[in-house]
This record gives C-alpha cells, sequence and structure tokens, in this order.
C-alpha cells in the first residue's frame, strides 16, 4: 500500500466531501456542451458510468486508486510465458510452472524467494510425505525469518 493508502486509512472519506460531488457536476456540464461524438465524450461517459467505483477508495483506506502492484506481480507470468516454450517437453512446462508458483507464493509471504527455496532444497530429501505441509511458505515464514535475524 502506497504511503496516500495509509493516509486514506487513518482518514477514510475526501478531506472535502463535496469536492468528489462538485467533480461530478463539472463532469456532467461538460457531457452536455460536447455536441460531436468523440474520444472525449466517450471518456467523460465512462468516468460517469463507473462513478461509485471510481470514489470507492476514498471510503476505504485499504482499497487504491489503481491495479499497478497487480500488474507489477504478473511482470514475472507474462515474461515467463515466452520462456514457457523452450522447457522442452510438457512435464518441463509443469515444473517450471510449479517453481514460478513456488517462487510467487514466497515472494507473496514476503521471503527471499532464493533463501526459501534453498532452505527447501535442503530438507526434501529426508523430509517425511505425510508432512508435506510444513515446507510451504506460510509454514516457514517465522523460521526464515528468525534465521535472518540471527544472521544479522
Amino acid at each position: 500500500m502506497s504511503s496516500s493508502g495509509h493516509v486514506r486509512f487513518r482518514n477514510p472519506g475526501l478531506e472535502n466531501p463535496s469536492a468528489g460531488f462538485c467533480y461530478k457536476i463539472a463532469v456532467t456540464r461538460r457531457l452536455r456542451s460536447i455536441v460531436v461524438i468523440s474520444g472525449l465524450l466517450i471518456c467523460f461517459s465512462a468516468t460517469l458510468g463507473c462513478w461509485d467505483a471510481l470514489l470507492r477508495f476514498c471510503d476505504d483506506g485499504h482499497l487504491e486508486i489503481d491495479n499497478n502492484s497487480a500488474e507489477r506481480s504478473l511482470r514475472t507470468v507474462v515474461s515467463g510465458r515466452k520462456n514457457y516454450l523452450f522447457c522442452g517437453s510438457e512435464t518441463g512446462g509443469e515444473r517450471a510452472a510449479a517453481i514460478y508458483g513456488l517462487i510467487g507464493t514466497a515472494k507473496l509471504n514476503g521471503l527471499n524467494p532464493e533463501a526459501y527455496l534453498r532452505e527447501v532444497l535442503s530438507r526434501i530429501a529426508d523430509h517425511p510425505i505425510n508432512r508435506i505441509e510444513e515446507p510451504l511458505p506460510w509454514n516457514l515464514a517465522a523460521e526464515l525469518a528468525g534465521n535472518s535475524r540471527r544472521a544479522a
């Protein structure tokens, strides 16, 4: 969440509640003055059509106005898409997808993916299959955080 998100979380809602309403009136007036169908007309119409969604982030400080963080997290998937062509076989592609999934899950749990994979690969040979949930990222997060504090 960006710093503006933290401010919104502490102080949800518009600082001036009438500002959004005034903007909506201005957009509506401008829309009425456009005679020819144009890109501007389409943009203003779309703005008014999504008005509630556009202002929802003002009421809930947890929401962001854009989806940049989601797009950033998908960047590895998109760049990996080209690499999947060179996996050698369908099985190789499935293994690459599993590794990408582990790396993404480690990142989502606040772990360094390299440290997480190093830890899992060092344990996996002697680890019993009936306790397979133990090396999952959300179960190892506290342990890996403790190891990094001791190393520092």
